[in-house]
């Protein structure tokens, strides 16, 4: 897909769309071989599952009301060292909690404008 688009920032196809196009040709190649995704991408021997990777305040290019434009970083927790799957996910979500509770304690509530909600793309 990347050859087909053929511009180097992916502009033509747009990397949403490559991205969601790749997740569906391997989970179509998954399902038509009988196997569980992780084990088709891990191959035949995979016997784990890759650690969940939680996205906290999403990045990238904004446009304000005005004319100007800004960037906003983007921050990203992965639990690495957890035990299993659901261990992993457990930490990611009470480190997304926390992170969510220290920008609200540290934020005066008379100016808080601080969006705490969880957002997911993809």
């Amino acid at each position: 897909m990347i050859e087909l688009d053929g511009t180097p920032n992916k502009a033509r196809l747009g990397a949403n769309a490559i991205v969601g196009v790749s997740l569906a040709v391997l989970k179509a190649a998954a399902a038509s071989a009988r196997l569980p995704l992780y084990r088709a991408i891990g191959g035949i021997n995979a016997c784990t599952l890759p650690i969940p990777i939680v996205g906290i305040g999403a990045g990238g290019r904004y446009r304000d009301p005005g004319s100007s434009r800004w960037f906003k970083p983007s921050y990203e927790f992965a639990a690495h060292g957890a035990g299993g799957y659901s261990d992993a996910l457990y930490w990611s979500w009470r480190c997304a909690e926390q992170t969510k509770r220290l920008l609200k304690r540290a934020t005066p509530t008379s100016t808080r404008q601080l969006i705490t909600a969880r957002g997911w793309q993809g």
